[in-house]
C-alpha cells in the first residue's frame, strides 16, 4: 500500500508541478505525465482534473489494500472444524457391557417364545408345563431391567447381575425337563445358559 502512494504521489508532482497548466502553455499532461506530440489530439487536463484522478487511485488502492488485509485477518480469525475422532462415535456409555446387554436380550425373545408356548398347551389341556412358564415369566421381567442396566453401565449392574443370574438358573432348570421334546424349550435354555455366563464376569 505504501508503494502504491508513493507512486501516487510522483504521479501528482510529474502532472502538477514538472508540467503546470497555465494561460502561456500550449502543452497538455497526459494521466501518465508525458506531454503529447505535436498535432496528436489528447484532451487536455488541467491541475485539478490530475489531482481528482491522483486522489480517486489514492483511494482505490487504499481500499483494496484494507480489503485484502481484511480477508486475511477473517481468514485467520476464523475457527477451525476439529477433526472427527478417529473410529467414529461409541455407541455405548463408558462401563456398559454390551455382550451382557445381548444375552439380556436374547433371554426376552427366547422367553417369550417359551411363553406362548406354554400358552398353547394350555388351551390344549395339558398343564404340565406350568412350572416351566412361572420362571420363564419371572426370568422375563428381570431381563428387562438387566438389559437396560448392561446397556447404560449402571452403577447398580455388578448388583443387579448377581440376582438376575439367579432367575435365569430357575428357567433353565425349568426349560431343561422339556427340552428333547419342545424346541421353544430349548431355545430358552440355552439363552439362560448364555446370560449366567455374562452375569458371572460382572457380577458382585
Amino acid at each position: 500500500m505504501a508503494s502504491m502512494q508513493a507512486a501516487a504521489r510522483t504521479l501528482l508532482v510529474r502532472c502538477g508541478e514538472a508540467y503546470p497548466v497555465t494561460a502561456h502553455r500550449a502543452a497538455t499532461c497526459t494521466h501518465d505525465g508525458a506531454v503529447p506530440a505535436a498535432g496528436l489530439a489528447s484532451p487536455p487536463m488541467n491541475r485539478r482534473d490530475a489531482l481528482l484522478t491522483t486522489g480517486s487511485m489514492i483511494v482505490s488502492a487504499s481500499l483494496g489494500a484494507l480489503a485484502c488485509g481484511g480477508n486475511r485477518a477473517v481468514a485467520q480469525n476464523t475457527p477451525k472444524a476439529p477433526p472427527p475422532a478417529p473410529g467414529g462415535h461409541a455407541h455405548h456409555a463408558p462401563g456398559g457391557d454390551p455382550t451382557l446387554a445381548e444375552a439380556a436380550q436374547g433371554c426376552l425373545a427366547k422367553g417369550e417364545a417359551c411363553i406362548a408356548h406354554c400358552l398353547a398347551m394350555f388351551a390344549a389341556g395339558d398343564a404340565s408345563m406350568g412350572a416351566c412358564a412361572k420362571a420363564v415369566y419371572e426370568m422375563h421381567a428381570v431381563m428387562q431391567g438387566l438389559a437396560a442396566a448392561a446397556a447404560s453401565g449402571s452403577k447398580h449392574l455388578p448388583a443387579l447381575a448377581k440376582v438376575a443370574m439367579e432367575f435365569c438358573k430357575d428357567c433353565e432348570n425349568e426349560c431343561r425337563k422339556h427340552a428333547a421334546e419342545h424346541a421353544a424349550c430349548r431355545e430358552c435354555m440355552e439363552a439362560c445358559t448364555k446370560t449366567i455366563a455374562a452375569c458371572q464376569k460382572v457380577a458382585a
